[in-house]
């Protein structure tokens, strides 16, 4: 297996640099039959809009050309929002070339609710995900509650491979930008569902101002307690 690791390549990174360095990576692999980058790293790099498309489309040329297997890859600090997840997922937004990933992290860019409700619909592709970091983006209940939805829409027999998530450790809903806070009341309904349906799930993040005396809070530290996952605040 091999290891790429592309570090931000200055204090403001050019991001077409970046992306040449990425698909450069990705066209030597190709020089072999089978694959042997597991994991990506780009974490750092402040990619555009176009740079997420063009890895979406050299991701699944890799995959397609010589069998593809990522097993890990780091976007957090990358600046993506959710065109550029469209652009990553590709044009179907199921991210097949996705589907052998085993850890995705998406910290720390600008996922709003839109972009989680995305990320919901294109778990399907995820199923074998066993982390996956969502901390410091800039959704709220709405996002949360259609993300966590997406979770559940798995038949029993399937279900997905899920270990950690952080998806509740995110600004909206423990610190009100310019508002107050959302707290978990508006997504507590979709989260509790979601529980049932992830029995790999041992971990779950917690922004640490998230309220602690109310009924939703309540609620969900039964459930966590109920199907032994540890409730977590960083």
């Amino acid at each position: 297996s091999a290891r790429v690791r592309l570090p931000a390549l200055a204090p403001n990174p050019d991001p077409n640099l970046t992306l040449t360095l990425t698909l450069g990576l990705l066209a030597c692999d190709y020089q072999h039959s089978h694959s042997r980058l597991r994991t990506l790293r780009l974490n750092g790099n402040d990619l555009t809009l176009s740079g997420f498309h063009a890895l979406g489309v050299g991701l699944d040329a890799a995959r397609t050309n010589n069998g593809l297997r990522l097993a890990e890859l780091d976007l957090a600090h990358t600046g993506l929002c959710v065109e550029g997840l469209r652009g990553l997922l590709g044009p179907d937004t199921r991210g097949a070339h996705l589907a052998s990933l085993r850890r995705l992290d998406l910290r720390q860019n600008m996922l709003d609710d839109d972009g989680a409700r995305l990320l919901g619909r294109g778990f399907r592709s995820l199923q074998g995900l066993s982390h996956l970091f969502l901390r410091g983006n800039e959704f709220g209940c709405e996002g949360a509650a259609a993300l966590f939805v997406g979770f559940a829409a798995w038949p029993t027999s399937e279900p997905p491979a899920l270990q950690f998530c952080d998806a509740l450790a995110n600004h909206r809903l423990g610190v009100g930008a310019g508002r107050p806070a959302e707290g978990l009341a508006g997504c507590i309904d979709s989260v509790l569902a979601a529980l049932s349906a992830l029995p790999e799930l041992t971990r779950l993040q917690l922004d640490p101002r998230l309220k602690r005396d109310d009924e939703a809070y309540n609620a969900l530290q039964d459930a966590c307690n109920r199907f032994d996952i540890d409730l977590h605040s960083f």
